[in-house]
């Protein structure tokens, strides 16, 4: 099993294998899986993208989704490399994480956001300018790996880790105490 720290704000550790693709529930009618076919990485999807997927208004779509943390050019490309470096083994990685780094799919730090998204998906008889519904029916933690940065192109991103959570002082932690790396 491994270690995967959970909580930002405790520091809790849990022991669980990361949940890899084709593994666990997959409840929806569709399951759409983070393969390189199947990603935009570092832009939201437009006009102008192809979705990898038409529904029926009212159907129920699996999607797997997964962090950009490890995938970067400046964190080596190369997640079990990345998460290992804080103790997480191979069984905490994401496969289809790996699979996406290892690709040559292109993607650019000084150019393209970091994220990585999963889609898009089309519904069957939708216009633009429709308004769709989407209900969230569950949600599967699959890996606790995300982890904050200190620094980010786009915004600090440990203060937005911090706001979820009060400081250390706070929670009446002593001043010594900092707050993990892990979000």
């Amino acid at each position: 099993m491994a270690d995967l720290r959970l909580d930002y704000c405790s520091g809790a550790v849990v022991t669980f294998d990361a949940l890899q693709p084709q593994h666990g529930p997959i409840r929806g009618e569709h399951h759409v899986r983070a393969t390189p076919e199947n990603i935009l990485w570092g832009y939201l999807p437009n006009a102008a993208a192809t979705p990898i997927l038409t529904v029926d208004a009212g159907a129920t779509v699996t999607v797997d989704t997964l962090s950009h943390e490890g995938l970067l050019e400046d964190q080596g490309r190369d997640p079990i490399t990345y998460f290992a470096s804080d103790g997480v083994d191979r069984r905490g990685v994401l496969d289809d994480a790996v699979d996406i780094a290892t690709s040559g799919i292109a993607h650019h730090n000084a150019d393209d956001g970091p994220h990585i998204v999963t889609g898009p998906i089309a519904v069957r008889g939708a216009r633009p300018g429709d308004v769709l519904k989407i209900d969230v029916l569950e949600l599967a933690l699959r890996a606790g790996t995300t982890r904050c940065r200190s620094s980010a192109r786009w915004h600090n991103e440990v203060e937005v880790c911090t706001a979820f959570c009060p400081s250390p002082a706070a929670r009446g932690a002593s001043s010594s105490h900092s707050p993990r790396s892990w979000a």
